[in-house]
């Protein structure tokens, strides 16, 4: 199905549903019950899986695609870069949390989402 759809348009769908579910998400502590919120933060959150799961295969795909000559050493950069994030989206959640509130950081991470999307 990837190829019918193409990549790059599954990458950029991808992106976008991932964006708007993780503004999405930034807003459901306005919720105050807890059932309704319990249950939408995991509506969200599988909403946003499915739109990592997107754009992480299709990038994948891409670099194979792009990069024929060096698929291993473009992976690991890929990959390192993943890493990085785990190691510092934590800090910048927290300074971000700190300044905002539970919605900013969901917010900044969503928009930037959304602005990769559509320069990519």
């Amino acid at each position: 199905q990837l190829y019918k759809l193409g990549p790059k348009h599954v990458f950029n769908a991808g992106i976008c549903v991932a964006g708007v579910a993780t503004i999405l998400f930034g807003f459901l502590d306005h919720f105050t019950d807890r059932t309704t919120f319990i249950t939408l933060c995991f509506v969200v959150r599988i909403i946003e899986a499915l739109g990592d799961a997107a754009f992480i295969t299709a990038s994948f795909a891409i670099i194979a695609a792009e990069f024929p000559e060096s698929v291993a050493t473009t992976f690991a950069s890929l990959e390192t870069f993943f890493g990085l994030g785990l190691i510092v989206g934590p800090t910048v959640g927290g300074a971000l949390y700190q300044k905002g509130g539970f919605t900013l950081p969901f917010v900044v991470m969503g928009g930037l989402l959304l602005v990769v999307a559509v320069l990519t």
